[in-house]
């Protein structure tokens, strides 16, 4: 481009409400201090997501389209947080993009507020974040004063008798972890975080055997 070898081609740069396709044209456009000519259309927005199919669009490539930042653990915890709330955390369901960016607009806008202390507990804990920012969203929405405990005891690591169930839950993630070679089935790891958050709001500390669960088993249910 710095050199006017940039021809103009049918490819444009596209507009709805805010910029969709060009940005490295235009990036490279101000770096290089000249001007060049091209096309510019208007989309609908809701058209965006079926620009440049050339490889399939994943929903953290649709969210970061719409704007969003840390589409990638973002797009994983919207599709958490919908298997949980629709039981449907056993059949692990998979959603197209559109979806996925759909069910953030309309029902889980909140999402993106849990991303911090998500990250701070991963930092930690090393529990993934999509999942971690799902059941905060979730444990936030049953109960706010409680899930506000148990969010920041999970991010310090306080080991006081109140939250033994969060020591719990890291020792049986840990220890099904050392029984599979690091790995763990992610709906096994989810149920057992919930079953550590129903001790600790129901007021009790628990014990071992009371955060065991198998795939055979109804997924547990977030308690208030």
């Amino acid at each position: 481009m710095e050199a006017q070898r940039w021809a103009l081609t049918g490819e444009s740069i596209k507009f709805s409400h805010r910029l969709r396709d060009g940005q490295n044209r235009l990036a490279a456009c101000m770096r290089a201090g000249v001007s060049f000519a091209t096309y510019v259309v208007g989309i609908d927005d809701n058209a965006f997501d079926r620009m440049d199919q050339g490889r399939n669009r994943s929903g953290a490539d649709v969210l970061a389209i719409a704007g969003f930042q840390n589409t990638a653990a973002l797009s994983g915890a919207v599709r958490w947080a919908n298997l949980i709330e629709t039981g449907r955390a056993k059949q692990r369901d998979t959603y197209p993009p559109p979806e996925i960016l759909r069910l953030l607009q309309e029902r889980y806008g909140r999402l993106p507020g849990y991303l911090p202390q998500a990250r701070a507990i991963y930092n930690r804990t090393r529990q993934p974040i999509s999942l971690i920012t799902a059941l905060l969203y979730l444990f936030d929405k049953a109960n706010p004063h409680k899930a506000s405990e148990f969010a920041t005891a999970w991010e310090t690591g306080n080991m006081a008798p109140k939250f033994k169930p969060l020591t719990l839950m890291q020792r049986a993630i840990s220890e099904l972890q050392g029984m599979s070679s690091g790995r763990i089935h992610d709906v096994v790891r989810a149920a057992v975080i919930i079953k550590a958050w129903n001790l600790f709001v129901t007021g009790q500390r628990g014990n071992k055997t009371m955060l065991q669960w198998i795939v055979g088993q109804d997924f547990p249910e977030i308690r208030s």
